[in-house]
């Protein structure tokens, strides 16, 4: 199978992980949606998406926010 290896770096740059700064609700994993997918990667991209998604409902679970 083949498979693309990446640089740590491209998903740790700026330009991908701030489109999730400010995000209150849950991020959408469809193409086209309001993230966009490092080129090659989209387990990473997906696996990203699923982490904060995941922090942020229990962030609301903890301070009794959004349910």
């Amino acid at each position: 199978i083949p498979c693309k290896i990446i640089n740590r770096a491209e998903f740790k740059s700026e330009d991908f992980t701030k489109q999730f700064t400010g995000k209150q609700n849950e991020i959408s994993k469809e193409k086209n949606a309001e993230i966009k997918a490092i080129t090659g990667a989209t387990i990473t991209t997906n696996a990203v998406i699923d982490d904060v998604n995941l922090a942020r409902e229990l962030f609301n679970i903890v301070t009794g926010g959004e349910k």
